[in-house]
């Protein structure tokens, strides 16, 4: 899939060009059982693509399933207990392996464990709000109008974002995502399998 980005009276339009045949073949496996919970983590960048594109052209009419599409309970329990299995294994639990990477300084892979962190984390606050999570772009506009989030959430982002590589900086980015792991918990007990 190539695609190109164009403004019209302020607004991003993203025109996406691709193969036809592959695209309807995912379609079909979609079709087959659209509230299949598994799509929502395996299929997620066509479902999201499905779910948020104006449709101009579609001759042979496969994304009448856009109507049939949504998210399920089981579908935002498979995803919240996924990512909240993986952060609390990598950040939750005493992991020593973190603190001794920072003593060696790996770098790369402690930005990596807070990048997969973040994102792990926004996942989890898109699934409480019955979206799906497609990239960091537009999630700062959309956390400001979620309402399954802790109050500070905003704030504690922002505050990752603006930490540096210092090791100082690096531990406090972890205890900060830490901190919103624990202020989430909270809504997603009910979730958690």
């Amino acid at each position: 899939m190539v695609t190109n980005t164009i403004f019209y009276e302020k607004t991003e339009i993203n025109i996406g060009f691709g193969i036809y045949g592959g695209f309807k073949k995912e379609i079909n496996e979609i079709k087959k059982d659209p509230k299949n919970h598994l799509l929502f983590i395996y299929q997620k960048h066509i479902l999201d693509w499905i779910l948020n594109t104006k449709i101009i052209f579609d001759e042979e009419n496969i994304l009448k399933i856009k109507r049939e599409i949504k998210l399920t309970e089981k579908g935002k329990k498979e995803i919240i207990s996924r990512f909240y299995r993986e952060l609390e294994k990598n950040l939750l639990i005493e992991n020593p392996s973190i603190n001794v990477e920072i003593k060696r300084k790996n770098y790369l892979f402690i930005q990596h464990l807070i990048q997969k962190s973040v994102t792990e984390t926004l996942e989890i606050l898109y699934t409480l709000n019955n979206k799906l999570y497609k990239y960091p772009k537009w999630a700062l506009k959309d956390l400001k109008e979620f309402k399954n989030k802790p109050a500070d959430t905003i704030k504690i982002i922002q505050k990752i974002s603006k930490l540096g590589n210092s090791k100082k900086d690096l531990e406090r980015k972890i205890n900060l995502i830490k901190l919103l792991i624990k202020k989430i918990h909270p809504l997603i007990k009910k979730f958690i399998i």
